[in-house]
């Protein structure tokens, strides 16, 4: 029977006699950890993506994207208010603590837009 040429002296690994190296395991940690995603990571995605949208509308209109931006916190808020499986994407704090902290920071992110004069 041969030897399997993975466990052969010529990889670094199998050399030094150390197992794996630092940037294999990242690999490794990261290719199983991001294969499947979960619904937190689809929402911070969303949210990503909702904030590059905002700062585009902001090239055309700053209360536009202001307001733009002002959106995502609060439909944010809206999703933490619907019932499981969709608003249990947080699972650490109470609900009335996301949909408080959501409601604040829209609110000021409005009041942002309205406050600050147009150009």
């Amino acid at each position: 029977m041969t030897p399997d040429p993975r466990h052969s002296a010529r990889t670094p690994a199998a050399r030094t006699g150390r197992g794996r190296g630092p940037v294999s395991k990242r690999w490794i940690y990261w290719k199983r950890r991001y294969s499947n995603p979960t619904r937190r990571d689809w929402l911070l995605l969303v949210c990503l993506l909702w904030i590059l949208l905002a700062g585009g509308v902001a090239l055309y209109d700053f209360r536009l994207g202001a307001f733009v931006l002002a959106a995502c916190p609060l439909g944010l808020a809206v999703c933490r208010t619907l019932p499981s499986p969709i608003g249990d994407v947080w699972v650490n704090r109470k609900p009335v603590t996301d949909v408080v902290t959501m409601l604040a920071a829209g609110g000021a992110l409005v009041l942002l837009a309205v406050v600050v004069p147009g150009s």
